[in-house]
């Protein structure tokens, strides 16, 4: 049998504070691509994964209607003039891939997290993405309608009208 003894934290007191040891984070190489783009490179050969995201300025900042930098992200997966939408969708699933548009305040990106050795094969699709974007006008009223019921559920929680109301303080009505 083994005797085992309860100890008991004593919760009030702060456990003691150690100081962090140094940290090298390996700096990123930054290309001036002939668009006038900036790359920035950051290799890690621990894992055989690869992050590409394309950042641009844009998001609620830049749009003119309320919704629209958001809307616009999310159409860009909705299909291309040569791609339809679950055909992205089968091409990322089936290289095991992840590819998703987003809107912030000030910018939007196109992430796509693959392995490296898929990337040759997945760049491609996120050029067609990027370049080729069809906004195919079915896709667009069901995600209307999803994003409307979306809303609706939403507007029904704390944090989501905490976090409305927060950002209306900091950053006026509009």
């Amino acid at each position: 049998y083994f005797i085992t003894q309860k100890i008991m934290l004593d919760r009030t007191l702060a456990p003691p504070v150690q100081p962090l040891a140094r940290v090298a984070l390996p700096a990123a190489e930054v290309l001036n691509l002939p668009s006038g783009a900036r790359l920035h490179v950051l290799a890690n050969d621990a894992q055989p994964v690869v992050r590409l995201q394309a950042v641009f300025r844009a998001g609620k900042l830049a749009e003119n209607r309320p919704g629209l930098a958001s809307l616009t992200a999310r159409m860009l997966l909705e299909g291309t003039t040569t791609r339809t939408a679950r055909q992205i969708a089968d091409e990322v699933a089936f290289y095991g891939a992840s590819l998703d548009c987003d809107a912030g305040f000030d910018r939007s990106t196109l992430t796509l997290y693959c392995l490296t050795r898929h990337l040759p094969t997945l760049l491609p699709l996120v050029i067609d993405v990027l370049t080729n974007p069809a906004f195919p006008m079915a896709e667009l009223e069901q995600l209307k309608t999803r994003t409307i019921q979306n809303v609706r559920v939403e507007r029904q929680k704390t944090s989501y009208l905490a976090t409305e109301r927060f950002n209306e303080l900091l950053f006026g009505d509009d």
